[in-house]
């Protein structure tokens, strides 16, 4: 029997961001009150110069890096879905609109999310889904402080054209980060970018609430491509515009980390319902690049995505041709072994030591598994392996008990 654990996303908080953490349990009637947003045109916009840094901030004062995770240049030939998942677990999409994963497309380096007149399958137009067919997809690794920026051009219809971030595993809490939801066709609506943040629940206060506003562009949205920017703090929220701030909030409320999303709806009783003659309309990216602080002290990714770099397997030597148990599938790091194997402990350790931290990763186990899988927090450095770990010596004998075997003085985040 296969003895199979799979870590999809691993994030490590260290101490030095506990001053936002306080932040992260405000007290519910603590909510916005500084709130700038523009009236008339943009004035003058920054020159590109260069891909590598944010629009707004092309000669880097901010000390920006990118995030290749969360970045995506959409220049295959498919969507890349080690970085995205088609449609939303949680949701199925705004009625009468269906989510269908077919609607989601990359060509001619773009990412395109087409809404379609067409029937939906019977079993969810008993969910009150017809006629109507629209796409979503988010990011396998989810979001948090940093600047995120799209180019970006909305569907020629009533339809949505949305860039947003929302769900967390934080107890108690369901956010969302609203940056823009354009409605290209829709009556009323064809110059003005919307954006919004909402409050669904924190761990004092239920009660759904939301802060948005309203940019109104001289220009009609639908007809080209423009350069939307979220800048996203432990202080404020920032939304732009071609570079240029359109409006600004504090951040009460909204430290989280959160999947970025992209996707297209029907929004009846905002944006009315799209002309069928309309339709099929597309929204289409152009890319989107994200960008953290290269001295923020936020959430830290210990796993790229692509490979084990980073981390070390270790074991006795009589097991050093199973160190390849461990390996990363489809952008998740797999723990593997074949039936009938027989070995001792093989671990994956980070290389880099922790001190105060809280860990935070997305797992799967199982149920069929009889092998022993687990994770440790701040263990101590292992005797015995093939590579000598501080404090031990080669050789060392491993106890059969893990708890016999700690040695040494350095903390360590291991799996295994």
């Amino acid at each position: 029997m296969k003895h199979r654990l799979c870590f999809l996303s691993i994030l490590v908080l260290l101490a030095a961001n506990a001053a936002a953490q306080d932040r992260a349990v405000p007290d519910p009637d603590t909510r916005p009150t500084k709130i700038w947003n523009r009236t008339g045109p943009l004035g003058d916009t920054p020159k590109h110069v260069t891909d590598a840094y944010p629009l707004s901030d092309q000669e880097n004062k901010g000390g920006w890096a990118k995030v290749e995770a969360l970045s995506d240049e959409f220049d295959g030939e498919d969507l890349d879905l080690k970085k995205w998942t088609r449609g939303l677990g949680w949701w199925k999409g705004r009625q009468p609109a269906l989510f269908s994963d077919k609607n989601v497309t990359v060509s001619d380096g773009k990412l395109h999310l087409t809404m379609r007149k067409e029937k939906v399958p019977e079993e969810f137009e008993k969910l009150g889904y017809k006629d109507y067919t629209s796409a979503c997809l988010y990011s396998k690794v989810r979001a948090h402080y940093g600047y995120y920026e799209v180019k970006a051009k909305p569907m020629n219809s009533g339809g949505s054209s949305s860039f947003w971030f929302q769900v967390e595993d934080t107890p108690g809490w369901l956010t969302e980060i609203d940056v823009f939801e354009i409605g290209g066709k829709a009556k009323g609506f064809e110059h003005k970018y919307n954006m919004n943040l909402h409050v669904f629940r924190t761990p004092k206060e239920k009660k759904h609430w939301s802060v948005g506003g309203v940019w109104v562009a001289p220009w009609r949205l639908a007809d080209d491509y423009h350069v939307y920017g979220l800048e996203w703090t432990p202080d404020k929220i920032r939304y732009y515009v071609d570079g240029v701030v359109v409006r600004t909030v504090e951040n009460t409320h909204w430290h989280q980390p959160l999947y970025m999303i992209f996707d297209s709806e029907t929004m009846p009783k905002w944006f009315g319902m799209p002309d069928d003659d309309d339709l099929p309309s597309t929204y289409s990216v152009e890319y989107v690049r994200a960008w953290n602080r290269q001295d923020d002290t936020g959430w830290t990714s210990l796993f790229n995505g692509k490979n084990l770099d980073g981390w070390v397997v270790k074991c006795l030597p009589q097991d050093n041709d199973k160190r390849g148990y461990w390996k990363v599938v489809d952008g998740t790091i797999t723990a593997e072994t074949p039936p009938d194997s027989k070995h001792n402990y093989i671990w994956l350790l980070t290389e880099e030591e922790y001190g105060d931290f809280e860990l935070r990763m997305k797992v799967q186990t199982y149920a069929s598994s009889t092998g022993n899988s687990g994770i440790q927090v701040r263990a101590t450095a292992l005797s015995g392996f093939a590579t000598p770990c501080p404090g031990t010596s080669e050789g060392a004998g491993l106890a059969p008990d893990v708890h016999e075997s700690r040695r040494g003085p350095g903390p360590v985040v291991s799996l295994n």
